[in-house]
């Protein structure tokens, strides 16, 4: 059975670029939803604590 004495790594860009883009879309979608909720609220009834 062949060991493996070093672990492989792959710095391809293609990975470097889905990573990327991932979290520039995780980060989006993770302030955009919040957003559009907090939009629909009056800020008054938040000052006022109602």
């Amino acid at each position: 059975m062949p060991t493996v004495t070093t672990y492989p790594i792959d710095y391809g860009i293609q990975y470097y670029t889905v990573a990327a883009i991932f979290a520039l879309v995780t980060t989006f979608f993770a302030g955009w939803f919040p957003a559009i909720k907090a939009s629909k609220v009056d800020p008054v009834i938040i000052i006022r604590g109602k």
